[in-house]
């Protein structure tokens, strides 16, 4: 019997025991595990065993807090053979030759967030003993059918208030352990990348133009003219590569003025939660014309620099380079976990919101 843990300011041995045994077993994969958090799918990778089952909780409780996520559960469904309990607690995977038995739930939040500890059992008695186990629960859960994904999605969507759980809290500290390279090999990637001083000057003074635009848009209408300034001055100077575009922003300016500019407050108003604020304008039925993800995190970067990042794909391309986690926004909550990253980085290694821009782009370019 071996002890894993992870610790939140440390490398997870117990993540990297999980996924590395679910890739290697062939002939059985079982798991009994109560909380399914966003993208758990990708912590187990390609399960190849032959026998693939698990055990989860789909109730209105685990799903309205937050804790299990029923589209993930639709997809590790084309991988396993997935069922549900309620009252199920017990964490348990069960593998050819070991098990492991502990306190994590297969989300990252479990594995990157807390502190978590278990054991493997490598003695064929008790791993059996263990696999007689899953079986009971196994056979005391129910199958889950197409109506309870579709009901548990529509119920995961009216209790949203509910779901803030970065994968990284803001009082984590990073470490060695969450970055795919040393510190020094980063260290040395910014310094290589950070922008001429004349360079940060000029994006200084631009972005100055653009923050006033966005505090006074916080309180009242642009004009047209002050609308068309503040995208232009955020596009052409405040980012490493440019996120809105001249024919992008030309089309943003086709809307409503007075919509585009209730949709922008909206984006501003820190008294709601940042994922909801963006799905608001992202998912809406009669989005604005040309407004992306790249536009609303330039907006808040412009509203605040030392608070938001802005998002683009090769920038999101640098930060996978350099640390684990970071993937393509497409929701809200994802750029809520991406600018928790970002600024992670950024306070790390020392480095202003706009070099950081520049350094993660360049770094995409040049790797």
């Amino acid at each position: 019997m071996k002890i894993i843990y992870n610790w939140t300011d440390e490398y997870s041995e117990y993540l990297e025991t999980v996924k590395q045994l679910s890739k290697e077993t062939k002939n059985r994969f079982f798991m009994a595990s109560p909380y399914i958090g966003k993208d758990a799918d990708e912590i187990l990778g390609s399960i190849k065993a032959a026998d693939k089952r698990c055990v989860i909780d789909l109730s209105n409780s685990s799903v309205g807090s937050g804790a299990t996520n029923p589209w993930t559960v639709e997809k590790l469904q084309k991988i396993a053979e997935i069922k549900k309990l309620a009252t199920l607690h017990a964490k348990i995977f069960v593998f050819d030759k070991k098990a492991v038995i502990g306190s994590a739930n297969l989300s990252w939040n479990a594995f990157l967030s807390r502190i978590e500890a278990g054991v493997i059992i490598e003695d064929d008695k008790s791993i059996e003993t263990v696999a007689a186990l899953f079986e009971r629960i196994w056979n005391e859960a129910e199958e889950i059918s197409d109506l309870d994904i579709s009901e548990m999605k529509n119920y995961w969507k009216k209790t949203a208030a509910n779901k803030h759980r970065p994968r990284f809290p803001e009082n984590s500290s990073i470490t060695p352990g969450h970055f795919s390279k040393s510190k020094k090999e980063i260290e040395k990637i910014f310094l290589k990348n950070k922008p001429n001083s004349s360079i940060f000057q000029e994006r200084e003074l631009s972005f100055s133009i653009a923050h006033e635009l966005a505090q006074k848009l916080k309180k009242q209408d642009l004009s047209e003219n002050e609308m068309e300034t503040l995208l232009t001055r955020i596009n052409e100077n405040t980012a490493a590569v440019s996120p809105i575009g001249r024919i992008n922003i030309d089309r943003i300016l086709t809307n409503d003025l007075k919509r585009l500019n209730a949709v922008f407050r909206r984006l501003l108003d820190e008294g709601e939660d940042l994922d909801a604020r963006i799905d608001a304008v992202l998912t809406s039925d009669n989005k604005p014309r040309g407004v992306s993800i790249g536009v609303v995190s330039s907006i808040l970067f412009a509203y605040n620099f030392n608070k938001y990042c802005i998002y683009n794909k090769p920038v999101v391309g640098g930060l996978s380079k350099v640390f684990t986690g970071a993937k393509e926004v497409k929701t809200g909550e994802d750029y809520r976990e991406f600018n928790l990253l970002a600024r992670k980085v950024k306070s790390e290694f020392n480095i202003s919101p706009i070099e950081l821009d520049n350094v993660l782009f360049n770094k995409n370019k040049t790797a």
